[in-house]
């Protein structure tokens, strides 16, 4: 055991670069890992509350379904499209009392915000409006400010996720937005049925519709999932560019240490040291020097993951989540970490027998 910690410290200043790499490697991977990760939660939980109607028809009142049997609800939203502040904006007409907008999660609201909201009383002439939380980080709207749309004064009460929008976007009760914007357009029909969802398609068929006239929520889900994944792949195959990067200057870096060492290594093989104990000797400590970088990888790489979130990605789209802490990625890095050194090792091992027997020559003063 103090042969390989002294080993160790023997060899660190000849590794401290490749290990260098390697604990930069290993926290942009968790950082990322982690940005992505809560990413997805955020935006399912999202899904959840926006999505969660059954059925979703495009381009129709829905007056024809709202007294059907198998119907429970249906939320019929209408919308016009506008510029604020020189950027492209969208005002959405909508029924407070639709189970998706019943109990809404609002990020720096007033005081009973949702309240005055559906109930569309003007305050000193403003109207309660909801906006999008890129609206306040983007342009420094605060919660209680009287913007103008259209002529008219509104109050922004409250903000609400909305990802994956590049616009400012506003709510307002459909009675009220039909009061101060004219030609809204139906934007389409959510439906909450009571039935399973085999029947609710033969009813909708029976109506007149036809499959692609409408999409159902799991589809919807699946679809904005493959997106999801199909965007951040390319993280996915940078962290394992990043992490062979690292691998070959760590193989490198023990295959120069070696290579020099070649006739030490030969003495060793003189007093009857066996492969099996050079590679404990070499290899545990190299183990462990590993680990203790994971180790320091893992709060570098919380800070990382906290500055993207509510730093860099505040600044840049507008949005905001909660940081999700996952132990799986940092077993897999730590599963991974241990391959990788553990592939150097052997290749080491492979190239030390190759030459081992011209070092013994070389120890023992005879020519090559």
């Amino acid at each position: 055991v103090r042969w390989s910690i002294r080993d160790t410290l023997l060899q660190l200043p000849h590794l401290r670069i490749a290990l260098m790499a390697l604990l930069l490697t290993l926290v942009a991977n968790i950082g990322v890992t982690l940005l992505v990760g809560s990413f997805r939660v955020a935006l399912s939980d999202w899904l959840d509350v926006r999505l969660s109607a059954n059925i979703f028809i495009a381009g129709d009142s829905g007056e024809s379904y709202a007294d059907l049997q198998w119907v429970d609800d249906i939320h019929t939203r209408y919308a016009k499209d506008l510029r604020f502040q020189g950027r492209p904006a969208s005002i959405f007409g909508v029924t407070p009392s639709a189970p998706d907008f019943r109990d809404l999660p609002l990020l720096k609201s007033m005081p009973n915000a949702l309240a005055r909201w559906r109930a569309g009383m003007p305050t000193a002439g403003a109207v309660p409006i909801l906006a999008n939380e890129q609206l306040h980080f983007l342009k420094g709207v605060e919660s209680g400010q009287i913007i103008s749309l259209n002529s008219q004064e509104f109050e922004v009460v409250g903000f609400l996720h909305d990802y994956g929008n590049q616009k400012f976007s506003f709510w307002l009760p459909q009675v009220v937005a039909r009061t101060y914007f004219d030609h809204l357009r139906i934007l389409g029909t959510a439906i909450w049925i009571n039935t399973d969802i085999e029947t609710a398609r033969n009813e909708l068929r029976y109506l007149g519709l036809r499959p692609g006239d409408w999409l159902e929520q799991d589809g919807i889900k699946q679809i904005s999932f493959q997106i999801f994944d199909r965007t951040f792949a390319i993280t996915s195959a940078l962290n394992t560019l990043t992490l062979l990067v690292a691998a070959i200057a760590l193989l490198s870096a023990l295959m120069a240490v070696h290579q020099s060492r070649l006739v030490e290594y030969g003495h060793w093989r003189t007093m009857g040291v066996r492969w099996i104990e050079w590679f404990c000797v070499l290899g545990i400590p190299l183990f462990l020097t590993v680990l203790l970088t994971l180790l320091l990888a893992i709060p570098m790489g919380y800070v990382l993951s906290w500055l993207l979130i509510h730093q860099l990605n505040v600044i840049a789209f507008g949005w905001t989540m909660p940081l999700i802490w996952s132990w799986q990625p940092i077993i897999n890095l730590g599963a991974l970490s241990a391959v990788v050194v553990g592939v150097t090792l052997i290749l080491a091992l492979a190239q030390m027998r190759r030459y081992i027997n011209r070092a013994v020559r070389e120890m023992s003063g005879a020519s090559a």
